[in-house]
């Protein structure tokens, strides 16, 4: 196997991919936008080929989250796809959820002008 290992490999036997063979125009994606809840929410929609899955993405302006709180938001994403509803305790709420979804998960972009990203408290928003 040593042997096999060490010999000369023939890269005339892979494929080859060239500069021209990538087109300079790439086509962008159609997207419709349409403005919900009076018009106080814009919606960008994208259709894609995903098999008739649904998938959405929901960004929030935290600014306005109390300073005191801020602190709980990263708990809170981490605890968001194991919450229950008014009608559902968690755990039931998870198995109808898993039937016909993967799942709800939250994730949190902060942008900050801050030069170090130690404390959440000192970043600029």
């Amino acid at each position: 196997m040593k042997a096999h290992q060490e010999q000369l490999q023939d890269f005339q036997v892979l494929p080859t991919l060239y500069l021209g063979d990538i087109p300079r125009h790439v086509p962008g994606t159609e997207s419709e936008t349409r403005h919900i809840s009076n018009n106080k929410v814009k919606m960008h929609l994208y259709d894609q080929p995903t098999n008739g899955i649904c998938y959405l993405r929901i960004k929030a302006d935290l600014s306005k989250v109390p300073e005191h709180l801020r602190l709980f938001v990263p708990m809170f994403a981490e605890f968001f796809g194991s919450i229950g509803t008014k009608h559902d305790k968690y755990d039931l709420f998870d198995n109808k959820l898993n039937t016909c979804s993967s799942g709800l998960s939250v994730q949190i972009d902060k942008y900050s002008d801050s030069p170090t990203f130690d404390d959440i408290m000192d970043r600029k928003e």
